[in-house]
């Protein structure tokens, strides 16, 4: 299943107010192109507990702020390669992903997110 398809079957996953889509959990494998509008406005895509193994359709979302991502099957460094086009990205979640377990993870993530804030830790 692509972004766009469940973008079209789902129209409520995009709210154009919140610059946000949401489709977790909605078999998602690819991200592919979406309406420009669309793209260029988005600051918020959560697309946990999905299907994707590449995270290259997010080179779209120039003014992407935070992107959830956890729960898919993303298990190489190379995947992450698409994160340094988003300059603008301070949160980012790829919690349960087989990359996310691999040594250096984290310098890997911040080599290409230097934006990327890190998590804040209570107590």
């Amino acid at each position: 299943m692509t972004l766009s398809a469940v973008l079209k079957e789902t129209p409520t996953a995009h709210d154009a107010s919140k610059r946000r889509i949401s489709v977790v959990e909605t078999r998602v494998s690819l991200l592919d192109a979406v309406p420009t509008t669309v793209a260029h406005n988005l600051e918020r895509l959560y697309a946990s507990r999905n299907r994707l193994s590449s995270l290259g359709g997010v080179k779209q979302f120039p003014n992407l702020r935070l992107l959830s991502a956890g729960d898919n099957p993303l298990d190489d460094v190379p995947d992450l390669n698409a994160l340094t086009s988003l300059r603008k990205l301070e949160v980012l979640s790829l919690e349960r992903t087989p990359v996310s377990k691999l040594p250096f993870y984290r310098q890997h993530v911040i080599a290409r997110c230097s934006a990327v804030k890190p998590p804040r830790v209570d107590g």
